[in-house]
């Protein structure tokens, strides 16, 4: 029962997004999740590196990246649970595109060829969540800095296999970012669509209970005409009916007093026959006046 309850607080923790738009709120906990993954993995990474050799410099090293990496991805999801989701999103392919264009500029294409995967996330993140123009941008951003680093070791005479690795990224990533434009505007549209049933749905069950709400009002009103047209047949006098029936009017249309009066035009008096209040009253049991009935006595009873 505890596990339950820790697990459904942590998941209504996870989908509190103050982020209006339905479909970039399910966008956002996704990117949530990956930032949350990626701070998992840096910290699996130190322990691990601190308990294969913790006698050697590069675990030093390796603890001074995590927690920078840790610290980044911090503000980043700060950031993303305060509502700023394309900021968020932004800064992250940002953080990708510089480290790659780093290492690119530093040393051949071939060296950091396993790291161009750096690109392939930033791209990937700009498809699946920002959309096509984000994702056109990014993608020939990556193809430039990667295209400058082959041009840069072909005018340094280095040679190697940098033209090579150039075009490969280029017609790779070319064809997964026509892919993964249209794959986010399908994943767009089928969240949208799913988005609208849910409302429907939503509307459907709220008209439902409504109809259900009125029906057992109508059937409790329907008992108390019921109630009223016994009480009727069951009384012996008139003050019994005016009294069973009031008692029973005041269930049906809810106010804090009713009387049943009788008027004699004649010799322009009425009298009080019964009343039910919400505090017991006394009331007056002589004729009143019809010039002070109305006025002073029901002042009175108020």
């Amino acid at each position: 029962m505890k596990n339950k309850t820790f697990f459904s607080r942590l998941s209504t923790w996870l989908n509190n997004l103050p982020i209006q738009e339905p479909v970039n709120r399910r966008m956002a906990a996704l990117l949530q999740v990956t930032l949350i993954g990626f701070i998992s993995i840096i910290i699996i990474a130190l322990i691990l590196n601190l308990v294969i050799s913790p006698s050697s410099a590069s675990p030093q090293i390796a603890l001074i990246r995590g927690v920078i990496f840790s610290v980044i991805i911090g503000i980043l999801l700060v950031l993303l649970r305060r509502g700023y989701f394309r900021t968020s999103v932004l800064i992250v392919i940002a953080i990708f595109f510089l480290i790659e264009t780093f290492a690119v500029l530093s040393v051949s294409l071939r060296e950091v060829a396993e790291t161009l995967s750096f690109f392939t996330l930033g791209i990937i993140l700009a498809g699946l969540l920002l959309g096509r123009r984000a994702l056109m941008l990014t993608y020939f951003l990556a193809a430039g800095v990667v295209s400058f680093g082959a041009y840069r070791e072909q005018s340094a005479g280095l040679g190697g296999d940098g033209i090579t690795i150039a075009l490969n990224f280029i017609l790779l990533h070319g064809l997964m970012s026509v892919f993964l434009g249209q794959f986010g505007v399908t994943l767009r549209t089928a969240l949208n669509a799913a988005l609208e049933r849910e409302h429907e749905l939503q509307n459907e069950i709220n008209i439902r209970r409504q109809a259900e709400t009125a029906l057992e009002q109508f059937t409790a009103r329907l008992e108390i005409l019921h109630e009223i047209d016994r009480s009727l047949l069951s009384a012996r006098s008139p003050y019994e009916i005016a009294m069973g029936a009031l008692v029973r009017i005041r269930k049906l249309i809810p106010c804090p007093r009713a009387s049943v009066s009788l008027f004699d035009l004649s010799k322009n008096e009425a009298r009080f026959l019964a009343a039910d209040f919400d505090n017991p009253i006394p009331i007056p049991d002589t004729p009143i006046p019809l010039e002070e009935f109305g006025l002073n006595v029901i002042n009175e009873l108020k």
